[in-house]
């Protein structure tokens, strides 16, 4: 999990716990301090200190893209995902895109997201024109499952 961090101190700590919560424990964490002013800083080193699979890179203000790719550069494990620090996921993500990967045998894996307003929710269906697909991802199918021949909802069953 690759999080870019700015000025989200209201956000972050519910970001960091829905990904510290998952199901799937075996995670790599990467908190990056995009260069925050606030107290966003400390409170990712604090993280850190409190769940041994959460590092912290501390860099200048460089923007989204920067602190994404610092936190590739820093990352180990085989897969990467990107989580905003304003956001926060549902506890069974990440296993339900492992095992959806598995499955399916496909290189990207997307999903959707609700947007939380304050009298609504709305789920939001990803759409990507076909020049944003490269490579592989596009030689092995994974257009199939992308435009909607293959409907895949990754909510968490019920507790």
């Amino acid at each position: 999990m690759i999080v870019p961090v700015y000025r989200t101190l209201e956000c972050l700590a519910r970001c960091v716990q829905s990904i510290t919560g998952q199901t799937y424990k075996n995670l790599e964490i990467i908190l990056v301090d995009d260069g925050s002013p606030d107290d966003c800083p400390a409170l990712c080193d604090d993280w850190a200190q409190r769940d041994d699979r959460i590092r912290v890179l501390h860099k200048e203000n460089g923007g989204l893209v920067s602190a994404w790719t610092a936190g590739v550069s820093m990352s180990t494990g085989d897969y990467l995902c990107f989580v905003d620090s304003d956001d926060w996921i549902d506890a069974c993500m990440v296993e339900k895109m492992l095992d959806f990967s598995s499955d399916c045998g496909k290189e990207i894996i997307c999903g959707n997201y609700v947007q939380e307003e304050r009298n609504r929710s709305i789920e939001i269906y990803q759409a990507m024109g076909r020049a944003f697909i490269r490579g592989a991802a596009c030689r092995s199918g994974f257009t199939e499952n992308f435009w909607g021949r293959k409907n895949v909802r990754s909510q968490c069953p019920a507790a």
